[in-house]
């Protein structure tokens, strides 16, 4: 068996089932117990069965101190807890996604628009494009972003894929910042990236982002033009 601690609750699951021992009388909706049909469910689907609000909030959970995406494994007794907007942190995965998700919009729309830089904080992301191509108008750029996020489509965080394979797949790695974090592996070396349909850009080990895009709303975007492209800056419009 294995015992989660949330909060004011513990739960503890094994053999598929997961029952909760609540402090009080049961889960939002009076149930006792549950059943999820995986011995080593993700945190997502925990979270979903003690209080599905609890996902329109989380940006990430925290598992023994260690902050992980929301579909991450529980695979043995811990502390649980999940990442808000309330928090630093939390911003900082907010901007981390959101500079992403503008990414993909932006390679979507002209692949001349080529990212060359992204600067992320807790108060906001900026990416910057290099391109010879017609530049983006701030409406249409603003409404391709609105429909990327809309699309129910997961971000995925992967590591078991190497270098060359992954060059040789996906355009979207022949952009400048792309390559600059790119440079420090060799051809056989695996490499992590976030993925979102055919959209992969390298990460960080330490970088997290929100399993599902629905949770970034209410943001703000300014479009600026350089002499050799543009620059996209967004934030949480209560960061």
């Amino acid at each position: 068996m294995t015992t989660i601690r949330f909060r004011n609750n513990t739960y503890t699951f094994g053999n598929c089932d997961l029952n909760l021992q609540y402090f009080d009388s049961g889960d939002l909706h009076g149930n006792d117990n549950f059943r999820i049909p995986d011995q080593n469910p993700p945190v997502y689907e925990v979270l979903n069965q003690i209080d599905p609000t609890l996902m329109q909030s989380a940006m990430a959970a925290v598992i023994d101190g260690k902050t992980v995406p929301l579909t991450e494994k529980i695979t043995k007794d811990c502390m649980l807890d999940i990442v808000t907007l309330e928090e630093n942190e939390g911003k900082q995965i907010y901007h981390d996604s959101l500079a992403f998700l503008i990414a993909q919009t932006a390679f979507a729309c002209n692949t001349e628009w080529q990212l060359a830089a992204i600067t992320v904080s807790d108060e906001n992301c900026t990416l910057q494009f290099t391109s010879n191509a017609q530049m983006p108008e701030y409406t249409a750029i603003k409404q391709q972003l609105t429909e990327t996020i809309q699309n129910t489509a997961a971000i995925q965080i992967i590591t078991g894929f190497q270098k060359e394979m992954l060059t040789e797949t996906y355009a979207s790695l022949s952009q400048p910042y792309a390559q600059t974090l790119l440079a420090q592996y060799d051809d056989y070396d695996f490499v992590p990236i976030a993925a979102r349909q055919n959209f992969v850009l390298p990460i960080t080990e330490k970088t997290v982002l929100v399993t599902n895009p629905s949770v970034i709303k209410e943001y703000t975007i300014t479009l600026q033009y350089t002499d050799d492209g543009f620059t996209v800056v967004c934030q949480h419009s209560i960061a």
